[in-house]
């Protein structure tokens, strides 16, 4: 009997991000932790700039995932490099604003974020198993994507 998971199943996909902040998360350490200022060194610093971003995982979430509670489809979202970059060139044309109001570069930032995100997971998980770059782990950017060296 095979066990299969569904990534559209929005429970299967709490666990899997309950499980991951578990296993990859902040550090569990005391000091360690605190010398990450989240709040005063990140988000105090760009206030309006994190309200936008979050504002994208809003807008991403009801056209992607319509109906469903807030969480990143990450099968449905994966051309991150590329994507990023075209958001940037929008911007940088002085086209500031996407056709749904959210601001490009809010768009490119988030696309970075989740790019940064797959990187550090990776990473983590390759740690733990010793692996420098993990069985079948690929970059995940368009036809250029690769195997990790």
């Amino acid at each position: 009997m095979s066990v299969g998971y569904n990534f559209n199943d929005a429970n299967w996909v709490r666990a899997y991000d309950a499980w991951r902040m578990r296993n990859m998360g902040l550090p569990t350490d005391d000091k360690a932790r605190k010398a990450i200022p989240l709040f005063t060194g990140f988000l105090m610093y760009f206030p309006d700039a994190c309200a936008a971003v979050a504002e994208v995982s809003r807008i991403g979430n009801d056209q992607h995932n319509p109906g469903e509670p807030l969480h990143w489809a990450r099968e449905k979202s994966t051309d991150q490099m590329n994507t990023a970059q075209r958001h940037m060139v929008d911007h940088g044309r002085g086209n500031f604003k996407d056709t749904d109001g959210a601001w490009h570069l809010a768009k490119a930032i988030w696309r970075l974020s989740a790019e940064l995100q797959l990187t550090i997971e990776r990473e983590q998980q390759n740690a733990q198993t010793k692996d420098p770059v993990g069985p079948g782990q690929f970059m995940s950017f368009g036809p250029v994507a690769g195997r990790l060296k």
